[in-house]
């Protein structure tokens, strides 16, 4: 039997009581996905991953992971608006978490995260400009089907890969939209699609 003292049991509840308010926020009621968050978060800090970081961040993360794992599509942005957190610390944690702990993680949800960017363009564009840009959702998919193949994705936002599948996508057609553009239309900064392109331009030299 393995028993806790005292400060162990108190921060143990501070844990649980933070993850439920995350969970909360994220209006995330499942009780199946708060114990899959809960079970990461307990294998993260079993494993020494929540030395040196937040332990609010890396509850977050956990929270993130647990809703892809159960194929509920949530952006980083969304997390961080609702908890708080800042983006680059959140993606880090996550990455952390899918590489250490081995999580299987597939992005399944592709085409929804492409037309949820293309939905937050249409009040930034005239008619002809975004109908230009629907067309090139299939173009978007391909590439960010193609890059999961290559598993340059794994512990990617898939918002801010499906935004830049997006963006190389409208490139390819000659349409004329901005890295800042699709950006600030989907809550991220232009450096994550910078950052993103990075890796997507692997695929575009084969």
């Amino acid at each position: 039997m393995t028993y806790m003292s005292t400060r162990q049991l108190q921060q143990k509840e501070h844990m649980e009581k933070l993850l439920l308010e995350f969970a909360t926020k994220l209006d995330i009621h499942d009780n199946h996905v708060i114990e899959k968050a809960d079970n990461i978060f307990k294998q993260a800090f079993t494993n020494g991953l929540v030395k040196g970081r937040s332990v609010s961040t890396m509850i977050c993360a956990a929270i993130y992971a647990a809703c892809h794992l159960s194929n509920i599509p949530i952006s980083l942005g969304d997390v961080c608006s609702a908890c708080n957190t800042k983006r680059k610390d959140l993606a880090r944690c996550y990455r952390e978490l899918v590489v250490e702990l081995d999580l299987k993680i597939t992005q399944s949800d592709s085409g929804e995260y492409i037309d949820k960017v293309i939905n937050s363009l249409r009040s930034n564009m005239t008619n002809t400009k975004f109908n230009l840009i629907q067309q090139t959702k299939t173009s978007a998919l391909v590439l960010v089907n193609k890059a999961k193949h290559n598993n340059l994705l794994d512990g990617r936002d898939p918002i801010s890969s499906a935004a830049t599948a997006l963006y190389i996508a409208c490139m390819m057609s000659s349409i004329d939209i901005s890295q800042a553009e699709i950006a600030t239309a989907v809550g991220i900064a232009p450096v994550t699609i910078r950052n993103h392109y990075k890796v997507f331009k692997q695929l575009l030299k084969k």
